[in-house]
């Protein structure tokens, strides 16, 4: 059933997703939780995937000359 699970969520293209759930199997941080909470995480997880690859993409096509962070400002 997991590999099955992890198929699908790779043919959608859901990394962040499919990360969270090996995560969850892996760790049994799926007890006692309700499915709404596991579902939550879940979508959590594919949310914040899809804003880092956002920012990164955004940087490379901005094409800075120099890579700074906040506090090195």
């Amino acid at each position: 059933m997991m590999t099955q699970t992890c198929n699908k969520l790779k043919a959608l293209r859901l990394p962040g997703m499919l990360r969270a759930y090996r995560s969850l199997a892996e760790t049994g941080g799926h007890k006692g939780r309700t499915l709404d909470e596991l579902l939550a995480q879940l979508v959590d997880a594919e949310s914040e995937e899809r804003y880092g690859r956002t920012v990164e993409r955004n940087l490379k096509r901005s094409r800075l000359r120099f890579r700074a962070s906040i506090c090195e400002l």
